[in-house]
């Protein structure tokens, strides 16, 4: 298929061109394709020096671990602009566990990667971020489950049972399972009711960020590298100031006073807790 002027063409082996007109999706789709690509021009002449550096392998100093939500931008939040400088990986809930083809849970390859084949040392950050609907929705999956039978049963389900709690595909569900068994079912018993609902999904948030780091200490063997939990606060829920990032968890620790006793001597780092 080629594109012209607003029009798809459809040629054939006999070398006809039947023209169609595009419908309004597809002309939205192109429109909008026209701005990524715009987008992406203007991105290869600024790095066109800058990516020669980097022809021969990366060595990045950070993994980060972030939700998916288009609300979060991940390398942006902390205002890093530098090729080679961050690993990424993106996934609704930032859980670091996945799933095997014989259904283990392990330690995904893409935050396994960079610390396993690193010469230097290297930082893992597990990034949640306030009103994530990844949390939301095993927050309210957990209420109707509890409603239902009771939570001794949560994490017996399958995707296809989670569904008629909340109507979602599989592989949501897939993801909504692995929250869970890293620690949300007995996290939703400890907040539910402790405080609005909103705040108990944040606390949920925070509590999410623990049990992945958590996993983490528990299942690598990783050298040099150095374990943080961060909170991107999209709501304002810590301080009332939208679009902070809040230490909230290094190398497991989460008391409120060893994570401001870490960072003393570094002013830019803003320690918080909501649990």
């Amino acid at each position: 298929m080629t594109v012209l002027d607003g029009f798809v063409a459809i040629k054939k082996d006999f070398s006809k061109t039947f023209v169609l007109p595009m419908n309004d999706s597809e002309s939205n789709t192109f429109d909008f394709l026209n701005e990524v690509f715009k987008g992406n021009c203007e991105h290869a002449e600024e790095i066109a020096e800058e990516i020669e550096k980097h022809q021969e392998g990366q060595d990045p100093r950070i993994t980060t671990i972030a939700c998916s939500d288009s609300r979060v931008k991940q390398q942006e939040m902390w205002k890093n602009d530098l090729l080679g400088q961050e690993f990424t990986k993106g996934v609704i809930g930032n859980h670091v566990n996945v799933y095997t083809s014989k259904g283990d849970e392990v330690v995904s390859g893409s935050v396994d990667y960079i610390p396993e084949h690193s010469t230097t040392e290297t930082v893992v950050a597990v990034i949640g971020h306030t009103g994530c609907g990844a949390v939301t929705a095993t927050y309210e999956t957990l209420a109707e489950i509890e409603s239902d039978k009771g939570l001794e049963q949560a994490l017996n389900l399958s995707e296809s049972e989670l569904n008629s709690y909340n109507g979602e595909t599989k592989g949501i569900n897939s993801d909504i399972k692995l929250l869970m068994s890293s620690g949300l079912v007995k996290d939703y018993r400890k907040i539910k009711g402790t405080s609005t609902k909103q705040e108990e999904i944040n606390k949920l948030v925070e509590k999410n960020v623990d049990n992945q780091v958590r996993f983490l200490k528990q299942n690598t063997n990783y050298e040099d590298t150095a374990f943080v939990g961060l909170v991107y606060d999209m709501e304002g829920g810590y301080n009332q100031e939208k679009g902070r990032l809040y230490l909230v968890n290094f190398e497991g620790k989460t008391s409120l006073e060893k994570l401001e006793d870490f960072a003393k001597d570094h002013s830019e780092i803003s320690a918080a807790r909501l649990n």
